[in-house]
């Protein structure tokens, strides 16, 4: 699958997304992501991490076990913005859970 192949070879974490947000809009990337409910979905399990899911219905819920707190996702990035000290937020399409 292409997507997958950009995302890894891309290797984009949040910090850099928020960083240069024109630079990724579109891109592909594969991240470890805790969804608890809509407006409660955040990169790593990291709450000062949220991102936020356009066609978030798609995505599974995801709110951890035992020792995880995250699982990887396929996303497209659609947006982000850095918020000053605070590390921002990124709008995503969720794409597909990866095993």
């Amino acid at each position: 699958m292409p997507m997958i192949t950009e995302a890894k070879d891309l290797n984009l974490d949040f910090d850099t997304a928020t960083s240069n947000p024109d630079k990724y809009l579109e891109k592909y990337t594969i991240w470890c992501v805790q969804n608890l409910a809509k407006g409660q979905t955040y990169y790593h399990g990291d709450a000062r991490r949220p991102i936020y899911v356009f066609n978030h219905q798609q995505m599974p819920i995801f709110t951890g076990y035992k020792h995880t707190n995250c699982m990887e996702m396929l996303l497209q990035i659609k947006g982000a913005r850095a918020n000053g000290t605070d590390p921002g937020s990124v709008g995503v399409m969720f794409i597909k859970e990866i095993n």
